[in-house]
């Protein structure tokens, strides 16, 4: 058997050129889509969805029962995000050491998008469910009709219980997705996914009605009364080609 790849960026010819702790939040991040209105009702217009800290970046998720402005509306719970547009690059190795959500129905996301805003392609670093926390999914979305190329990562203890690195690095001609610096799986890059991507971060709830990542609730049809969830981001570097 083969054994798994390790990778340093820096012995392999990159320079780190980005590199977020999130003691403060960089004013290149922002903390909703760019072609989004105000949604009072969205996670990322929630003061506390966001919170940098001297231990890096928190991600809170909440239910809404306790908003006036929400009731009665179609959102139960709320999101937390923050996408870096604008600031995109090619030829990369983005790496972040992020603390999972360990709660059921949440979900996550450490994943990359195109400058262009086109969609696809989506470049998922790592996906983690609450409810399989052990589980890593690394995904490569390259088609509207919803085919995709992924690669899962079952860990020994709940990624949840402390930081772990999910990294990619795209070179123009492969995807290949690493954990902790070790390889978990590689791909032919897609159209759309040699040119600038951007990075995102986000904890979202399960979709309560599709099931994939579950609901807080789980089978139940009300919203569950003062739920929370938190997942942290210690930081994020970005490292670009410099020599072949």
């Amino acid at each position: 058997m083969t054994p798994a790849l390790a990778f340093d960026p820096a012995k392999s010819g990159y320079t780190e050129i980005r590199s977020d702790n999130f003691k403060t939040i960089p004013a290149q991040w922002e903390n909703t889509w760019w072609y989004q209105n105000t949604d009072a009702c969205e996670q990322a217009f929630i003061p506390s969805s966001q919170v940098p800290g001297s231990n890096g970046l928190t991600l809170h998720i909440q239910s809404l029962e306790s908003i006036p402005a929400c009731a009665g509306t179609m959102h139960d719970y709320s999101y937390a995000h923050l996408d870096a547009f604008g600031t995109a690059y090619s030829n990369a190795y983005w790496e972040a050491s992020i603390k999972t959500a360990p709660k059921a129905g949440t979900l996550t996301a450490w994943w990359l998008l195109p400058q262009s805003g086109a969609w696809p392609p989506e470049v998922d670093i790592t996906e983690v469910r609450g409810d399989v926390p052990k589980l890593s999914y690394m995904t490569n979305h390259y088609s509207t009709n919803n085919l995709a190329q992924q690669y899962y990562y079952n860990s020994a203890t709940p990624l949840s219980s402390g930081y772990h690195t999910y990294g990619v690095l795209l070179d123009g001609k492969t995807i290949t997705w690493f954990l902790d610096g070790v390889q978990q799986g590689h791909a032919p890059a897609r159209t759309g996914e040699t040119g600038p991507l951007f990075p995102v971060l986000s904890l979202y709830t399960g979709d309560c009605y599709d099931g994939w990542a579950g609901c807080p609730q789980g089978s139940g049809t009300k919203p569950l009364t003062g739920w929370s969830a938190n997942a942290s981001v210690a930081w994020v570097h970005v490292w670009t080609k410099t020599s072949k």
